[in-house]
């Protein structure tokens, strides 16, 4: 009867996989991604476009769109968030979206 009991508290005892069976995974290490803040984007695009004034700034993924309006015109540049390089695109003279 005591090595009933024995191997009972035994199985009791033995919570989850053994050693064996368990997988081992490295822990994810992700890279610290920086992205500039949007008033940055926004200087920089305005360094583009000196006399222009702000409409909005957006983020879509690691890219900013800031839209600019330059007299009857309006413009949106595209500032990357890593890097802050900027690329202007648009005119015309649409009042909005």
């Amino acid at each position: 009867m005591t090595i009933l009991a024995a191997l009972l508290v035994a199985a009791l005892l033995a919570d989850g996989p053994a050693m064996a069976q368990s997988v081992n995974r490295l822990p994810v290490i992700r890279p610290p991604v920086i992205i500039i803040p949007p008033s940055m984007a926004l200087t920089r695009a305005l360094r583009q476009h000196p006399d222009a004034k702000p409409l909005g700034v957006k983020r879509k993924g690691n890219s900013y769109y800031v839209k600019l309006k330059k007299g009857n015109e309006v413009i949106v540049v595209e500032v990357d968030g890593g890097g802050g390089t900027g690329n202007s695109s648009g005119g015309g003279s649409d009042g909005g979206e």
